[in-house]
């Protein structure tokens, strides 16, 4: 079964970031990780105040997830079954899914573009 870990990241914003709601210097985002022995993968959540998303309780409702059984899903449709059942923030859920989708490609030892099925993309594309 794979393993599930959250580290929140503080990132200094080089300016205020100031809008009608509120004003900061800095900026907590958090990193899901989900591994096993064949691979690994993460996810950013950036919790946004306007949804009544903050560190703090995105960190909670992981502990909740964990408790719940986080850990015993297996598949890809258990994990989106398990989110239905147990749904968090948009911030988390979209961290979890990322992670998911990138430890997946890496235990198939392949690009995330790959294991979504997608066509490879050109190089890089020359700035206007």
């Amino acid at each position: 079964m794979p393993t599930w870990t959250l580290t929140s990241l503080l990132l200094p914003l080089r300016y205020t970031w100031k809008i009608s709601r509120n004003a900061s210097d800095a900026k907590t985002n958090l990193i899901v990780r989900v591994a096993d022995a064949q691979g690994s993968g993460t996810g950013e959540a950036a919790p946004n105040i306007r949804y009544g998303e903050t560190p703090e309780s995105l960190q909670a409702e992981f502990e909740q997830l964990q408790a719940a059984g986080l850990s015993q899903c297996a598949t890809l449709p258990e994990l989106t079954d398990f989110l239905a059942t147990h749904p968090p923030a948009h911030a988390l859920r979209f961290a979890l899914e990322s992670a998911w989708v990138h430890w997946e490609a890496s235990r198939q030892q392949q690009s995330v573009a790959q294991w979504l099925g997608l066509e490879p993309q050109p190089g890089r594309y020359p700035r206007p």
